[in-house]
C-alpha cells in the first residue's frame, strides 16, 4: 500500500478545517448547539429501536395467533392419516 504523501495528507486537513470553520458559524448563526445535534442523534437511534422492537413485537402476537389456529388444524390432519395407515 503506498503511503500518503504529505501534502495530500496538509491540503486535506487543510479543507476539513475550512469546512468545520464554515459548519460551526452556520450552527452558531442557526442556533443549533453541538448538544442538540448528539440528542438528536440519540433521539433517533432510540426511535429506530422502539419501531423496531414494536413491529418485532407485533409479528411475535401474529405468529402466535396464527398458531394457535395452525397446529391444531395440523394435529387433526396428521392424526387422521396416521390412523388412515393403521386401518
Amino acid at each position: 500500500m503506498e503511503t500518503p504523501k504529505i501534502g495530500t495528507v496538509f491540503w486535506t486537513a487543510l479543507k476539513l478545517v475550512i469546512v468545520s470553520v464554515i459548519v460551526g458559524y452556520l450552527m452558531h448563526f442557526f442556533g443549533v448547539e453541538p448538544q442538540d445535534v448528539f440528542d438528536f442523534l440519540a433521539e433517533a437511534i432510540q426511535g429506530s429501536f422502539r419501531v423496531a422492537f414494536d413491529s418485532l413485537h407485533g409479528a411475535v402476537q401474529y405468529l402466535l395467533i396464527g398458531a394457535a389456529v395452525v397446529i391444531p388444524i395440523w394435529l387433526v390432519f396428521l392424526l387422521v392419516k396416521i390412523a388412515g395407515r393403521k386401518s
